[in-house]
């Protein structure tokens, strides 16, 4: 069994929409959802779809089959997120 840990944040972005990169990060508010996927053959269509396709008109849905096996788990106080006894592979955060 494995663990992943992390600190959830982001950037600001610009007037522009994208994130500045040197602007300061910004950690994640207590409490924000973080996803964990399994990164499957299917996942990774889906990713790829999503980068090509997703816009703000359009859309890109997951199966609701391969949504039943995300593991969730929310931020503490300083954006910290742990995942614990995961089984060996490769995965997606969000």
């Amino acid at each position: 069994t494995s663990n992943i840990e992390g600190v959830a944040s982001t950037k600001q972005k610009t007037v522009y929409g994208y994130k500045a990169p040197l602007a300061k990060k910004q950690l994640a508010p207590e409490g924000t959802l973080v996803t964990l996927y399994p990164l499957t053959p299917y996942f990774e269509e889906f990713i790829k779809l999503r980068k090509q396709k997703e816009n703000k008109k359009t859309l890109v849905y997951i199966s609701d089959e391969a949504y039943k096996y995300r593991i969730e788990t929310k931020t503490d106080a300083y954006g910290r997120f742990k995942f614990e006894k995961l089984k060996p592979g490769k995965y997606f955060i969000e």
